[in-house]
């Protein structure tokens, strides 16, 4: 007889290439970050690229390079331990057999090994959703949830004015940022994203014409609106109903940080204030994080509260 074909959706082909697949994703998240601090390298002017001024930038961006790449080793320690467990919990609950050693056979005990069931355990778990589960639900994990959403809103916004403004850089570097803090974390990214700001002392105009002043800036309400909204529809999250708190936790850590990210290029005119002088932009920007630093503090004195009752 000829040999039957295995049903591709329990064999360990598809979360293979998954994983893969994200995989790449960040290499490619990488790359176009890479590809934009090169050519800003490539294309500084001499008054800023004196010898003294070179030796300081490359001390500057080894610390930074080197704290990313320890935050990016961190990262995905974590990533892999907590996929390890959710697969052997699946695998426990399921009475099969659980790889826990790579000495004896392929990954597995014994002289034969035991095979990994990747197939099968992506059909029964919901990785993506588990995440979200995790995120919102106690109030003790809340806490920790909380100052990642709010660390990940005001980055974007940071984000969105620095290189969206006032370095013009392309939106897909931007965009490379957002999603590099969302999927490899944050602390990763804004290392990056320092480097990348060692290299544009000044805005890259041979990249993109800028499409708005230096002196205009977006009205705080711009961004605190959706920043508020997001925060405070995280922490009703543990009074509704389980599907919906997993949706507003992922519209508050996704959509919303792209939007402000992206902010002073997507909104019209009309909703920003052109300024007489520099000192009366930042300003302006101050007035926004000001009252982001605010609301969350208190939301965070309220979670602690909820959390030691």
């Amino acid at each position: 007889m000829a040999p039957v074909e295995p049903d591709l959706t329990s064999s360990n082909t598809i979360p293979i290439a998954l994983f893969s697949s994200q995989i790449l994703l960040v290499a490619g998240l990488i790359a176009t970050i890479f590809t934009t601090t090169r050519r800003a390298w490539r294309t500084l002017p001499p008054s800023y690229n004196t010898r003294r001024q070179q030796a300081w930038r490359r001390r500057v961006v080894l610390v930074f390079a080197g704290l990313a790449l320890a935050s990016l080793a961190l990262e995905s320690a974590l990533a892999v331990t907590w996929r390890v467990l959710s697969y052997r919990d699946w695998a426990r609950q399921g009475d099969l057999d659980v790889p826990n050693s790579i000495w004896a056979g392929w990954y597995g005990t014994g002289e034969d090994g035991v095979g990994l069931r990747l197939g099968g355990w992506m059909q029964d778990v919901d990785l993506v959703r588990e995440a979200a589960g995790y995120a919102v639900r106690s109030p003790r994990v809340f806490v920790w949830t909380h100052q990642l959403v709010t660390g990940l809103i005001t980055a974007s916004i940071f984000m969105g004015i620095e290189a969206g403004q006032r370095r013009n850089l392309p939106v897909s570097t931007i965009i490379s940022f957002v999603l590099l803090s969302q999927i490899c974390g944050l602390s990763f990214a804004q290392h990056l994203f320092f480097v990348l700001i060692m290299y544009t002392p000044i805005p890259l105009y041979s990249v993109l014409p800028p499409r708005r002043d230096h002196l205009w800036t977006p009205r705080p309400v711009v961004y605190l609106i959706p920043a508020i909204l997001a925060l405070v529809g995280l922490h009703v999250l543990p009074n509704i109903e389980d599907d919906l708190a997993i949706t507003v936790y992922r519209v508050a850590y996704f959509v919303v940080p792209l939007y402000l990210a992206l902010a002073v290029r997507l909104i019209p005119s009309s909703w920003g204030t052109h300024h007489p002088d520099t000192r009366s932009a930042h300003r302006a920007l101050h007035t926004t994080f000001y009252y982001l630093g605010l609301l969350s503090l208190l939301l965070q004195f309220k979670q602690l509260a909820l959390t030691l009752l």
